[in-house]
């Protein structure tokens, strides 16, 4: 059905329109071809169709009459109903997929007109047009549409379920502290608590799928936190007889990249444990890193980022199995997973996704069957590198923290929408010797705000009361309280809002995320009240 260009006889003009179509498509990307009814022959005008296809000259050419060799099953019978109606004269167009390669299947879409324009035309001319990039971005907005929904359930759920688990982990705390060590009931609920524990562990992964955990970034020298968080993650299959060979590869003076580190080595940690499930039968483990630049051309032409600039780019890529098309397309989607449902959780990859978007980057995965997986972070640069900084500085809030003498008691405000957990914050204080006024709503704020009657020393105040927004209630308290220090406690995620208000309270507004302990509790007030100008105070006494 392939052929060369040639005269018409009777027909002067074709030749010229050819041409100027032709030229015209070859611009815009199309391949235009020339089909002769009576003799049921096609000419290809502008190329070949291979340069759409983007296969090569050693592939099998594309042809109408061996539409079983690059046309999708799913799309073959319509395909050949198009072909047909071509034959017959009239215009036709339809979207199917062609295969590039084995494993590829590419978007084509194909439009055939009558010429001349009559009810005997004698030919057809047409045209094969690339539409996999449309498909890719409708995929995209799709996929963005399921992960802001996913996001928003994850969002709500973690936000119930951290206001449950609050209590629980609280009271048992408090119970605790009734028993000697050895006590059967004191094991008990140890135990109890461990299991409080595994939970916040699981709703904070799911609120890092849905990028609204807290995020506490700082400057990392990866190249010093990569081979122990590796070599920590590998040394459980050590004892399984498979031989892992790691391989670690950066330039000799690698720069700090921009992360909150627990969340980094969290993602570290879920992308060797997937690697080294793809190989079990041992292989080598390869973790490369290197800054990159980002142009706009490049990030307009990535799946899930528009974002440029200077990124820290970081490769693992393992020697296994490799992933099929369909299972690649999956394999971010939460709780997704290839293997036995029993003890996997299929949150590993979720949980790297939603890491690297609230850190600033993304994640990108490429595999083939076969061919091994390779799964790449990008993560913003620190904008000022301190190579003053020692190799193992932890610089997070949660890490080691200076011990700080108790802060003088006084009194407090605490307010929650939650009975439960409103009564676990002041049976805590007032544990301590704190005067404790509680509240379940914004507007009782505002009126003792208005009414001038609010003295306190320190208020707890959950992000979400109804009557009224945090944000009008910590204006009220700058102007009329302004020494009252503030702790912010949500079953929500750190989000902008919060920053913005914990960066305006100078010193005096904290956060603090649910469910959290009722030492961890006294502990930010101590923190937060010496850091308000009541140290001088403390130390006097």
């Amino acid at each position: 059905m392939n052929g060369h260009r040639e005269k018409i006889p009777g027909a002067p003009d074709l030749d010229s329109a050819a041409e100027a179509l032709g030229a015209l498509m070859e611009r815009a990307g199309d391949v235009c071809f020339r089909l002769d009814l009576h003799r049921r022959h096609v000419v290809w005008l502008n190329g070949s169709p291979e340069r759409v296809l983007g296969i090569t000259s050693e592939d099998r050419g594309f042809s109408f009459d061996r539409l079983e060799e690059w046309i999708h099953p799913d799309d073959l019978a319509e395909a050949k109903l198009f072909w047909e109606t071509l034959l017959s004269g009239r215009s036709a167009d339809i979207e199917v997929r062609a295969r590039t390669t084995r494993e590829r299947w590419q978007w084509l879409y194909l439009l055939a007109v009558p010429y001349p324009v009559s009810d005997t035309p004698r030919f057809m001319l047409g045209l094969v047009r690339d539409t996999q990039r449309y498909h890719q971005a409708e995929r995209q907005a799709l996929e963005e549409i399921g992960r802001q929904r996913i996001g928003t359930l994850a969002e709500g759920l973690a936000h119930e379920f951290n206001n449950l688990l609050t209590p629980i982990r609280g009271f048992i705390e408090l119970a605790l502290d009734g028993f000697k060590p050895e006590d059967p009931i004191a094991d008990g609920l140890k135990t109890a608590l461990g299991q409080v524990e595994r939970c916040a562990q699981l709703v904070n992964q799911i609120q890092l799928c849905g990028r609204k955990s807290f995020v506490t970034p700082e400057e990392i020298r990866i190249d010093r936190m990569i081979p122990t968080v590796a070599r920590v993650a590998l040394s459980s299959h050590r004892g399984t007889g498979k031989r892992y060979r790691l391989k670690l590869e950066w330039p000799e003076k690698l720069p700090p990249l921009l992360a909150d580190r627990i969340q980094l080595q969290e993602a570290v940690v879920q992308l060797i444990r997937n690697a080294v499930e793809a190989m079990p039968e041992g292989g080598t483990l390869t973790i490369r890193a290197e800054p990159v630049r980002v142009s706009a051309r490049e990030a307009a032409g990535r799946s899930g980022t528009k974002r440029t600039g200077t990124f820290m780019r970081i490769d693992v890529t393992d020697s296994g199995m490799g992933m099929s098309a369909e299972v690649l397309q999956h394999a971010m989607d939460p709780f997704f997973t290839t293997h036995s449902r029993a003890g996997k959780r299929g949150m590993g990859l979720p949980i790297v996704r939603g890491m690297a978007e609230q850190n600033g980057g993304w994640l990108e995965l490429d595999s083939r069957p076969g061919q091994g997986t390779r799964a790449t972070l990008y993560l913003p640069m620190a904008e000022h590198a301190h190579e003053s900084l020692p190799p193992d500085v932890v610089a997070d809030e949660d890490g080691t923290l200076r011990v700080l003498p108790a802060a003088p008691v006084g009194r407090a405000l605490v307010g929650d929408d939650d009975d439960l957990v409103r009564e676990l914050v002041a049976r805590t204080l007032e544990s301590e010797g704190w005067h404790v006024k509680t509240v379940d709503g914004f507007d009782k704020v505002m009126g003792m705000v208005r009414k001038g009657c609010i003295d306190f020393d320190v208020a707890v105040l959950d992000l979400t009361m109804a009557g009224g927004t945090i944000t009008d209630v910590l204006h009220q308290l700058r102007e009329s309280a302004a020494e009252t220090a503030v702790i912010l406690v949500s079953g929500f995620g750190y989000d902008d809002l919060v920053g913005r208000l914990v960066r305006a309270g100078g010193g005096k507004v904290s956060y603090m995320p649910k469910p959290f302990s009722p030492k961890e509790l006294l502990q930010r007030i101590d923190k937060l009240l010496i850091g308000t100008g009541k140290e001088e105070e403390i130390i006097k006494s």
